[in-house]
């Protein structure tokens, strides 16, 4: 289960390491349903100490999960497209294939056709840079194969960017239409724009588009200059959500496996309030949580307003000859501040509304023994992943920051500070190494870190010859072979 907060990706464009980017292209163990609710909560927690500052740290660890995970919540849907066409567009990122952010944009909407249902399903689309071009209104699947894979080849990027304009035309492609309530009404926007909103207009214009037209949107960027203020925005929206885009697979995987995922949501308002029932903690900080500021109640009661809930894919692998099932990401962490080593006990509250309106409340009773608050206990392998991986971006954050200083120095400074750093790349390594391995071979692991390593090279590549001599020796340290189950 993911929610409407959370972006799939890493810092997309930015040089420090986000917690959501890793957490959400690792996989987390899924417990065996108990009841027939569509949302259920898991609940964990442990014990461990703080690599920075060497203090001792709790944390209570929570997944949602519904009962389409793996199935999908699948609806007609109507979907208007809106493609950007502007210059920016033909550029080429790191991406090994070498094909533009266009093309890479075309391919994947050649894709999703396919996959339509041919009675139930219509799509428009429009392409926009500094001007708007409606290529075809709201259609059924036979004749979106006749126009959209005829139109769509002769394409090409040129001009600059409307993209106001944009979601404005595809809001119009609804205007005739009744709202059909058991029709998903969605606009895709596949953009590379960084937009700035500093007037509210794009965000006045998706409150109109929510809550005025029950129209729900769903942003793709591609590239690395992804904009995550306007996802935080974004995402406070009922049904919206945002992905960015930076590898080649990537948008058929959103545009095509996910399709029954990303694009129907299966809960709205979902909010979560905890409290800590004997007042001997506190909840300090949330981690993967995105969505407004917490509240905190006069009894000590944190309230995190999740928002709108989507099915996750479920991933079953093997193991010991016993299938187990695991989702991507989704796992939130509760940092908190012990006030006694006594036993705590807390209260979880969950509350959403189904897609139909209806309102739901659940109960959840969490204790943690005085025992269990030994370091290094982790009630499960998810709640030590979780930990391990907040903290990984711990340490790399302050890495990377060591290493924007060095790259601001002038060339003395750099030779007298060279050693020094070099020295603090292979603590940073043989810290991660100790620490975070946990199983050489497991499932996509060496893969994310040798993207991370190739999104980090790539955002370097234009500095000086010496930084990236220095960043050169941390790559060859082995650091990015072994870490992270």
């Amino acid at each position: 289960m993911s929610a409407n907060s959370q972006n799939m990706n890493y810092y997309s464009g930015f040089a420090k390491v986000s917690f959501d980017g890793f957490i959400n292209e690792n996989l987390f163990e899924l417990n065996p349903r108990e009841n027939n609710l569509i949302e259920n909560l898991e609940i964990y927690h442990g014990v461990a100490k703080n690599p920075l500052n060497y203090q001792k740290e709790t944390f209570l660890g929570f997944l949602v999960k519904s009962k389409y995970d793996g199935i999908g919540a699948r609806k007609p849907i109507d979907l208007s497209i809106a493609l950007d066409v502007s210059g920016s567009m033909s550029s080429i990122d790191s991406d090994k294939i070498g094909k533009s952010r266009l093309t890479l944009a075309k391919e994947g909407l050649k894709k999703l056709v396919p996959i339509l249902d041919e009675k139930n399903d219509r799509v428009s689309l429009l392409t926009f840079n500094h001007n708007v071009q409606k290529l075809f209104t709201l259609i059924h699947k036979e004749e979106i194969e006749r126009k959209f894979l005829s139109d769509i080849d002769a394409i090409e990027a040129d001009g600059g960017t409307d993209l106001l304009g944009s979601i404005k035309s595809a809001m119009d492609n609804f205007s005739n239409e009744n709202n059909n309530s058991n029709k998903v009404r969605r606009i895709l926007c596949i953009t590379d724009a960084y937009y700035d909103d500093e007037h509210n207009n794009l965000y006045n214009l998706i409150k109109k588009c929510v809550e005025e037209k029950n129209i729900s949107i769903t942003f793709m960027t591609i590239g690395s200059d992804s904009n995550l203020s306007l996802a935080d925005k974004l995402c406070e929206f009922k049904g919206c959500n945002y992905f960015s885009i930076t590898k080649t697979e990537e948008l058929e995987n959103y545009l095509v496996t996910n399709f029954k995922n990303i694009f129907f949501p299966v809960v709205h308002n979902a909010k979560l309030h905890v409290v800590c029932k004997n007042n001997n903690a506190k909840i300090i900080k949330c981690i993967g949580y995105s969505g407004p500021e917490i509240k905190i109640n006069s009894n000590n009661e944190s309230v995190f307003n999740i928002g709108t809930c989507f099915p996750s894919e479920i991933i079953t692998l093997k193991e010991n000859d016993e299938d187990k099932n695991y989702v991507e990401g989704g796992i939130f962490l509760l940092k908190l501040h012990s006030l006694s080593n006594e036993k705590m006990n807390f209260e979880f509250i969950f509350e959403y509304e189904t897609i139909d309106g209806k309102k739901s409340c659940q109960n959840y009773e969490y204790e943690i023994n005085q025992e269990q608050l030994d370091l290094d206990y982790f009630s499960n392998k998810n709640i030590q992943k979780g930990i391990s991986i907040y903290y990984f971006t711990e340490v790399l954050n302050v890495f990377v920051e060591k290493a924007n200083q060095f790259n601001n120095y002038d060339d003395e400074m750099k030779k007298n500070k060279e050693i020094e750093f070099i020295e603090n790349a292979q603590s940073v390594r043989d810290y991660l190494e100790k620490n975070f391995v946990f199983n050489k071979n497991d499932y996509k692991s060496k893969k994310n870190l040798d993207r991370y390593k190739e999104l980090m090279t790539e955002r370097y590549k234009s500095y000086n010859e010496d930084f990236c001599r220095v960043y050169k020796i941390v790559n060859t340290l082995s650091l990015w072979k072994n870490i992270i189950k």
